[in-house]
């Protein structure tokens, strides 16, 4: 839903969202304009669960920084401010616990539901990518697939599709993190 037309900054977006009727809400803020967030089925909050949950045991025991789930917000260096389904943060980017995320992270995971429109989600990926995240891991449950997005040469993106018979690697994100796709996705 989209809650404003008129363009605001990020302070702007600040005052409204910490307004007392907006307390109970999510929101986000894209090229300027703010877009509540439309609370997600069970199949999209569980495969959010499990994906960062296999990222936070691989990242908590080796102290590379912290995973954080649904809900929290990033204010990105371009403008924009997201709610990633789950995001890792290297402790490089980020040494501790932040008040707030003024970065964007390393890796975003946006899952996919029905609501969700191409042309935003497109939106959402090209943001993370321009703002410095480095992997944005998008899963489409239905389907048991997951597009790993990377920045390309001079702004350009590079995709690569994964099946659920394909593994999953950190790349040089998470060094020696691998996981098959098909643990992503809840069995029936």
């Amino acid at each position: 839903m989209l809650l404003e037309r008129q363009r605001v900054t990020q302070d702007e977006f600040r005052a409204i969202i910490e307004q007392p009727e907006n307390s109970d809400k999510w929101f986000e803020l894209m090229d300027g304009v703010i877009h509540e967030v439309i609370m997600p089925k069970p199949i999209h909050a569980i495969v959010a669960l499990i994906v960062a949950g296999i990222l936070r045991t691989f990242v908590i025991p080796r102290k590379l920084g912290q995973v954080v789930g649904d809900g929290c917000l990033f204010y990105l260096p371009n403008g924009d401010t997201v709610i990633p389904d789950a995001a890792y943060v290297s402790h490089e980017r980020e040494p501790g616990i932040p008040d707030e995320y003024h970065i964007a992270p390393d890796i975003a995971v946006e899952v996919i539901s029905p609501s969700n429109k191409p042309r935003q989600v497109n939106e959402k990926i090209e943001s993370y990518l321009a703002s410095g995240t480095r992997q944005v891991w998008v899963l489409y449950p239905e389907q048991r697939v997951l597009d790993v997005w990377t920045p390309g040469a001079e702004g350009t993106a590079n995709k690569r599709k994964y099946t659920a018979a394909d593994t999953l690697t950190g790349g040089d994100v998470l060094t020696d993190f691998s996981v098959a796709v098909s643990e992503l996705f809840p069995t029936e």
